[in-house]
């Protein structure tokens, strides 16, 4: 897959709802830095306890959140 250009991940965010009321300046900030991902299924995006500095936004598609909680073991939230 190409990269999409600025443009088109300026619509992908606007769309997406989140980033909606952003003026266009301040929403060209955020797709300058964005970075469109595809993801298999299944795959982790980061594990409980991790280190992470990313904002995951999820366009198309499901995601799942995973706890492990002491007295129930691993228990899926979402």
């Amino acid at each position: 897959m190409s990269a999409p250009s600025p443009q088109s991940v300026s619509q992908l965010l606007r769309a997406a709802g989140l980033f909606a009321d952003l003026d266009d300046g301040d929403l060209a900030k955020v797709a300058g830095i964005a970075v469109v991902e595809d993801r298999v299924d299944g795959e982790t995006l980061f594990k409980e306890g991790s280190r992470n500095e990313n904002l995951y936004y999820v366009i198309a598609g499901a995601a799942a959140l995973e706890m492990h909680l002491p007295w129930r073991g691993g228990k899926r939230i979402l």
